[in-house]
Parts: C-alpha cells; structure tokens; sequence
C-alpha cells in the first residue's frame, strides 16, 4: 500500500516553471519586432535596448558643425552670386518659373509634415540636439531626411524662379554638405542609440528617395 502525503500529493504541492528562450531566438525575436514596428510605421521611443548601455563619455546629441539653414544660406548666396556673372536666356521662361514655384511648395509641404510627425513623437527638429526617438511614420517611410530633401527642393526651386544657373549649381553642393556634415553624424548617434530598430529601418528606406 501506498501513502500518499501532502507533499507527495500534487494538491499540496506548488512548483514553478521557469522558462528561458535560446539567446538565438531572443535575437530573432527583436528582429522581428523590429520589422514589425518599420512595417506598421511605429515610432522608437527613448528607451532603446542601446540606450541603457551607453559607454561613459557618449552624447545624446550628433555632432553638427554647421547648421543645415546656415549651409542653406551660405549656398544659395555663393550660388546667387556666381549666377549673375552670366544669364542664360533659356532660364527665363514662363514655365521654368512655375516648375520652380511648384518645387518651393512641395518643399515648404514636405517639410511641415516631417516637423509635425516629429512633434508627435515628441523628440527635436533641431540638428544636434539630444536624440530621444527616431521616426518612422509619415514621409519618413520614403524618406530618412525629408526635411534635408526639402531644403534641396526649395534651394532648386528658389533657382528656377529666378532664373540663376548658379544657384541650381549649388543645389547639389548644398546635397553633399548636407550628406557630409549632417546626415552622417546623425545616422551615426542614432545607430548607437537604436541598434537593431534603426538598421532594420536603414534596410527599408533610402537616406534620401
């Protein structure tokens, strides 16, 4: 005959399982959280994996040594002038002028929107101010820099309207300086900060279309 005691007795006895996935599979778990964040255009918040492993020394901010509007400024006018060295006759008609309002416009637009889409995420427009979220939504999904894209368009269309070969020249100087000075670093402290989230949005969407 058997005894059956309370701790023998699956009544009288609690036991706990404790359950821990294969490094491995937490790899691909975050991965594929990640992917799904980028699919539904979600928004990485301030608390990235990264961000609590930050190595002593790191800053919350990319290092922008000039800012974006004073490169804007300073292209357009170096383009301005070169422009009036010489005209070209075919730049002053009807339809170039209006192709170049509509480049201002959509430019004004396309920068609006990202302002308002980083608004709602509650982190700065201002380059190389601490980074708290990176956005994925709105025209961040065709874009990584729709507000440096929107400077070139309205550099350009500023061109056009006023007929200056020099100032559509500069237009592409203004992209490099940007790629260069602004973007890079940027990319940079928010790979740090991101990791995985971040890279997996880099696989989706091109630095600038």
């Amino acid at each position: 005959m058997i005894r059956t005691t309370p701790e023998n007795s699956i009544e009288g006895t609690t036991r706990k399982l404790e359950i821990h996935p294969h490094p491995d599979m937490q790899s691909e778990d975050s991965s594929a959280s990640a992917s799904d964040s980028m699919r539904h255009g979600g928004i990485a918040t301030s608390e990235p994996e990264s961000a609590g492993k930050k190595t002593p020394g790191q800053s919350d901010c990319a290092h922008v040594p000039i800012q974006p509007a004073a490169l804007f400024v300073l292209t357009f006018a170096c383009g301005f002038g070169l422009g009036k060295l010489a005209s070209l006759e075919f730049l002053s008609g009807s339809l170039i002028r209006n192709t170049g309002y509509v480049a201002v416009a959509s430019g004004m637009m396309l920068s609006a929107w990202a302002i308002l889409c980083m608004k709602a995420a509650g982190t700065t427009v201002k380059p190389g101010a601490p980074v708290t979220a990176f956005v994925c939504q709105g025209p961040y999904r065709i874009s990584r820099n729709p507000m440096y894209l929107a400077l070139l368009a309205i550099h350009l269309g500023l061109g056009l309207i006023l007929g200056n070969w020099g100032v559509l020249l500069t237009t592409g100087i203004l992209g490099a300086l940007l790629d260069r000075l602004s973007i890079r670093p940027e990319e940079h402290l928010l790979s740090q900060r991101f990791g995985i989230q971040y890279s997996a949005y880099c696989g989706k969407v091109r630095r600038w279309i």
